[in-house]
């Protein structure tokens, strides 16, 4: 983008003469033909581009125990003579001979309306579990927030964080959350938006940004206050928190509905940022999500080449948008 999406001083950034844009031109063209984000699987978007930022040149896809780069940007023939490009190349060498933790894992799930909710439609490894001694062996565990565990049930939850795990407290719009047996304060009211903005990027976030988070349409979630100071809140408003339990971590966030979306035009934009949101939190995890690339089918021409008819969610590397 030229500038800033949400400057300090939004008014002196709207009020630039527009002299000052206008030997702006597209002769620094980085990428002629950018990817589709992806919507589901486990992958990470590195770089956004084009309307509303829902393209990407560059994209990062967990695959087994490995990891496949798509990299659509002009570094094939500036490799060794554009000094940015080399940065890059050689960026994406050092990272790729990094060791990450596969994406192999599964997401213990305690049964309720909000998980329900937040997973539909999300291909995700989930195994659901009643009783604690279930809880062995997964990446993270997931509860509704509006329902408070059985006794043994929560302390078992609880020392899954304790001892280093992660768990998700789902919290559905419209709903009453029951959060009294929380080791730690924490108060919710519910909102309207149209958009949050990215504070702590990173972390959590590292693939999403402020595109992610903008809907186009008012959508209700909870916004969490009074936190521990040492929590971390990534967005603004408060739609999200990590809040820090002996050696692991329990995390506060919106469980948003596939029906939470009006089914007008921007179903197709605002839900797949819906998916992408939740399939990149469990990427970072590491739970399992389907919908790696299919590299072995044969290139459909079927409305146009390089065109899909009609569009769908998954990621396809053969499809393009040129610019």
């Amino acid at each position: 983008t030229l500038i800033a999406a949400y400057p300090p001083n939004e008014y002196e950034a709207w009020s630039y003469d527009h002299r000052r844009f206008q030997k702006w031109g597209n002769e620094g063209i980085v990428a002629t033909c950018v990817f589709e984000k992806p919507d589901t699987g486990n992958f990470r978007v590195l770089l956004d581009s084009g309307f509303d930022l829902c393209q990407t040149p560059l994209v990062e896809f967990h695959a087994g125990r490995g990891r496949m780069v798509f990299c659509q940007l002009d570094v094939t023939d500036r490799c060794g003579t554009d000094p940015v490009a080399t940065l890059l190349f050689r960026r994406l060498l050092e990272e790729g001979l990094q060791d990450h933790p596969p994406c192999t894992g599964q997401l213990a799930v305690l049964p309720g309306p909000a998980v329900s909710a937040a997973f539909e439609e999300i291909p995700a490894a989930l195994r659901e579990v009643k009783a604690p001694a279930e809880l062995g062996g997964v990446a993270a565990v997931a509860l509704d927030a509006s329902q408070e565990p059985a006794p043994l049930l929560r302390e078992a939850v609880l020392a899954h964080a304790r001892a280093g795990g992660t768990v998700l407290l789902l919290c559905r719009a419209g709903t009453e959350p029951r959060l009294g047996w929380l080791p730690f304060p924490v108060a919710v009211q519910e909102r309207s938006l149209w958009r949050a903005v990215v504070r702590q990027p990173g972390g959590l976030l590292s693939g999403l940004s402020n595109a992610d988070f903008f809907w186009r349409t008012p959508v209700s979630f909870k916004i969490f206050s009074d936190l521990p100071a040492a929590a971390g809140v990534p967005l603004e408003p408060a739609i999200l928190a990590v809040v820090s339990l002996d050696r692991g971590r329990l995390i506060l966030l919106p469980a948003w509905a596939k029906s939470d979306v009006p089914p007008d035009r921007t179903l197709r934009r605002a839900g797949a940022k819906r998916a992408r949101f939740y399939c990149t939190l469990l990427t970072h995890l590491g739970v399992a999500v389907a919908g790696a690339p299919d590299l072995a089918k044969p290139l459909s021409r079927e409305g146009g080449f390089f065109s899909r008819t009609p569009q769908t969610s998954d990621f396809d590397p053969d499809y393009h948008v040129q610019w």
